[in-house]
């Protein structure tokens, strides 16, 4: 939309003096995200180890579109007129959306049970185990990298309240009735299953919004709306899955790619490659049922990289994972690894290679195509084809999006950040646990 905002607004551009140029409306940027994590949801591997973070094998079809309805609210907070005023050049108050909106769960006041009601979140306790419906939702609200508590703090029940010709409240309701209709199953109730009551499900939810929210935001994947444009979540749907397909989230054209039988080893290593007795011990290993660890120790330069590499072969061709995180414990053996796994990956999957990611701040490299950070946030690929690259090199771009990246070759310790109380832990663990297969060597004397 151009000009100054007309209605509620999720998205702005503002030229140098500060004026709005151009708006992309709140409720047209909860149906991206929305859309994101349905096709998210979509791939099979993502959507089992979702599941398997709630206890369960696999999600049923309600259940995802229940999450889907939960990520569709996780902007919510900016109808709050604290932050709708950050379009005025000189507005007489701001807020932010995420704290206000999540402290607001521990105020009893008109403005919550106003805000709740036009979520319908009571009709919603009925999706999951105890109290865990409302957990999902503050999981799903905090989605700007880390955890917010709901006690100990200030909210602000006038925020929500009509001003400058907005109401939070109806607009809050509009955005409801609206993913009320494009996700009707979520409000069957008979006969069927709850979300389970785990913390664990609760914190890799919020890593899936994070990444759905990611994917949204960027404006060469979303362009804003404009005047007339069709239903923004037919257009949100179809985007969503051209983007999981060129950034390899979805992995399936390239496991496709591989045919029906698996490439053997003078396939990936070249003609004269006999392989040797820990590649030979990992060819006939059995293959697992759910997750699991395997160790390779062999001495230095009994091929373990190889070997570790065929693993993830076997595992990719056979559909039990979709990506490959190889971590190395210097940045120097993660350059010189990555130079090796991108030429096996080329010899394995000719013309429909996934990219190959080199996780090492300081450096912007995929495949062999190194980038340039431009200011503010922009990145241009030294490449010919630089549509292409664009999405070749999304994950490269910054570090908290490493572990999203299919095949990734890093240092050790941004599998680490996953795990420590840092910001965007949850987006990483998310991106790695559902995602990648990881693989760690010990040598021996």
């Amino acid at each position: 939309m151009k000009g100054q905002p007309t209605d509620f607004w999720g998205k702005l551009s503002k030229d140098k003096d500060g004026i709005v140029t151009d708006w992309h409306p709140l409720i047209d940027h909860c149906a991206d995200v929305a859309a994101c994590t349905m096709v998210l949801l979509e791939q099979p591997v993502i959507r089992r180890r979702i599941a398997a973070c709630g206890g369960m094998e696999d999600l049923e079809t309600i259940q995802q579109t229940r999450l889907c309805v939960l990520a569709a609210l996780h902007d919510i907070g900016k109808f709050n007129v604290g932050f709708q005023n950050k379009a005025l050049i000189k507005p007489a108050f701001i807020e932010g959306h995420v704290s206000q909106t999540v402290w607001l769960f521990d105020c009893d006041c008109n403005e919550q049970r106003s805000l709740f009601g036009a979520i319908g979140l009571p009709e919603m306790t009925g999706w999951a185990d105890d109290d865990s419906a409302c957990r999902l939702l503050i999981a799903a609200l905090c989605h700007h990298g880390r955890p917010v508590s709901c006690r100990g703090g200030n909210a602000n029940p006038a925020l929500w309240r009509p001003y400058r010709n907005l109401d939070p409240i109806e607009g809050t309701g509009r955005l409801m009735n609206l993913t009320k209709s494009r996700f009707p199953v979520a409000y069957v109730n008979e006969g069927c299953p709850r979300l389970p009551a785990l913390p664990q499900l609760q914190h890799a939810f919020s890593g899936l919004v994070m990444l759905a929210d990611w994917l949204a935001s960027d404006e060469d994947f979303f362009p804003f709306s404009n005047e007339g444009d069709p239903d923004r979540f037919i257009f949100s749907c179809e985007r969503a899955r051209q983007i999981c397909d060129r950034l390899f989230l979805n992995p399936r054209p390239a496991i496709d790619a591989l045919g029906p039988e698996l490439i053997t080893f003078s396939g990936v290593f070249g003609p004269q490659f006999t392989p040797r007795g820990v590649q030979i011990a990992i060819e006939s290993l059995e293959m697992p049922l759910n997750g699991s660890i395997t160790i390779i120790e062999a001495e230095t330069g009994s091929g373990k990289t190889e070997a570790a590499f065929r693993y993830f072969l076997r595992l990719f061709h056979a559909r039990k994972v979709d990506g490959m995180y190889f971590a190395l414990p210097t940045r120097t053996a993660a350059t010189q690894i990555h130079a090796r796994i991108l030429q096996y990956i080329r010899s394995t999957f000719g013309g429909n290679a996934p990219p190959v990611i080199l996780a090492v701040p300081g450096y912007l490299r995929t495949d062999d195509t190194t980038g340039l950070r431009l200011a503010p946030f922009e990145v241009l690929w030294n490449d010919d084809d630089k549509e292409r690259f664009r999405y070749r090199g999304w994950a490269a771009e910054h570090p908290k999006r490493y572990l999203a990246g299919c095949i990734i070759v890093g240092t050790v310790d941004q599998v680490l950040f996953s795990s420590l109380t840092v910001s965007h832990a949850h987006l990483r663990a998310t991106a790695y646990r559902l995602r990648t297969t990881p693989v760690f060597q010990r040598k021996t004397a």
